[in-house]
């Protein structure tokens, strides 16, 4: 059963990769992590009012270990427009995903490479 899953699955996957040889992405973002980080926040919000907070969050916030630098109350701040509230410890579940995202995943994949 598993085994058709994985299959079925896979011939998905294929089917896709025909329909849209090349994903095309509405965030804004130059480095996997900037699309991790922006995928975040437009869970949230519209992707374009996503764009319009991430040049700034992007300049000041260069990866995740700023994000653990600075003081929960700055970032909320920062990014308070993407309609997060204080529901989450953002810097320490920002860099979190940057140590959980490169496991297991082709870095084949074009949107590690967009930029």
């Amino acid at each position: 059963m598993i085994e058709d899953k994985t299959e079925r699955a896979k011939g998905i996957n294929n089917r896709l990769k025909k329909l849209y040889p090349v994903p095309v992405f509405e965030l804004d973002y130059t480095t996997p992590f900037e699309l991790l980080v922006a995928s975040l926040l437009a869970a949230q919000n519209r992707d374009t009012t996503i764009n319009k907070i991430t040049p700034n969050v992007f300049r000041k916030y260069q990866g995740p270990a700023d994000y653990v630098a600075v003081e929960n109350e700055e970032l909320e701040q920062d990014i308070h427009l993407s309609g997060f509230g204080r529901r989450m410890d953002y810097s320490r579940y920002i860099p979190r995903l940057e140590n959980d995202s490169g496991r297991g995943r082709d870095r084949t994949n074009p949107c590690y490479d967009r930029g």
